[in-house]
This record gives structure tokens, sequence and C-alpha cells, in this order.
């Protein structure tokens, strides 16, 4: 049966590797930006990628951290000119916080003083993913996400901070956003 005759579809993520991307834009929006000034931001990261010679590699293989902190960079750039807003950045990683009690705590630390959509989240294992926090709760993380895992809870219990057997998700780091006034 093709998949026309099954009722397929694709979305983003199935194909490409533009969830950093995405993630830097539903982070944004979710911290107070309109979704009209979203597109100049989108364009700006685009074009960045495209000057470096990078758009086809981030399209197939995705952004890698560096590549991350780049586009947080021109984000920001972006939300400065149109907005007076600075998009400013915190690293968290699996390895400075020691466990997934701790991870979830800062996390859920930070999201409480800056907002919905204040965290964008490295994940390794059953999805190799960078998706914006809609929600840190005691047992779940709610995604505000545009590939797989649109509106997904991840249980706490399905997480770990490193491989472990039969843990479907290895939360590796987080980018912990704050907006501010220029």
């Amino acid at each position: 049966m093709s998949a026309r005759a099954r009722g397929f579809s694709s979305r983003q993520g199935d194909l490409d590797g533009l969830c950093g991307l995405y993630s830097i834009i539903n982070a944004v929006g979710l911290m107070g930006l309109d979704r009209d000034d979203l597109r100049p931001i989108m364009d700006a990261m685009v074009h960045h990628l495209e000057r470096k010679g990078e758009l086809a590699n981030t399209f197939v293989a995705g952004a890698t951290r560096a590549r991350m902190t780049r586009l947080l960079g021109v984000a920001s750039v972006r939300t400065v000119i149109d907005h007076g807003k600075r998009l400013r950045w915190r690293w968290l990683t699996n390895r400075q916080v020691g466990s997934l009690d701790e991870m979830w705590r800062q996390m859920d630390e930070h999201q409480r003083k800056h907002g919905t959509g204040s965290i964008i989240l490295g994940l390794a294992g059953k999805l190799d993913h960078w998706s914006c926090i809609y929600r840190v709760a005691p047992k779940t993380l709610l995604l505000a996400d545009s590939g797989p895992a649109v509106k997904q809870k991840i249980a706490r219990r399905h997480c770990a901070i490193a491989e472990v057997e039969k843990i479907p998700h290895i939360i590796e780091e987080a980018f912990l956003l704050r907006l501010e006034d220029a």
C-alpha cells in the first residue's frame, strides 16, 4: 500500500534536523514574542547557517551544542534589534549536576523564575533531539515541540542523565534562557 493510500503525512523532524532552530523559535515565542515576530529570528538563523556553509549539514544532521550556542547568539541579536530584549542563556550539562534529581531541580527552579519556554533541552537515546520545555512538573516534562514529540509528556521515570539500559530518554544538557531588557 502506498504512503498516500495510508493517509501518510510528514512533519518537522521526520525528514530533517531542524529541531534546534524550532526549539529556539518555540522558546522565544513562549517567553513572550508574538508569532509574527518569530519569522525574522528564523530568517536570521537560516541566513547565518547559509553564510557559514552549515545550512545543508544542519538540515540533514541537526545542530550541535556549538551550533546551538551560535544560533542563540543570532536570535539574541534579532531580539535586541527588533524588541529591545536580549536573550541570555546558561548552559547546564548532566556532568555539572551529577544526578537526574539535581538536573530536574535546577530546571524546575529556572522555569519558576523565568517562565514557560525558558529551557531548551538536549535529549539523546530514543530521541536525538532539541526541544523547548513547556513545563517542568514533578514527574514529567511537557515539551513544546515541532517534531515527533509534539506536546509530548516525558515521564521522569523514563529519563536518566547517562545511558542506562531500558531508560529511553537521556537528558544530556539544557540551555536555561531568559529575556531581559537590552
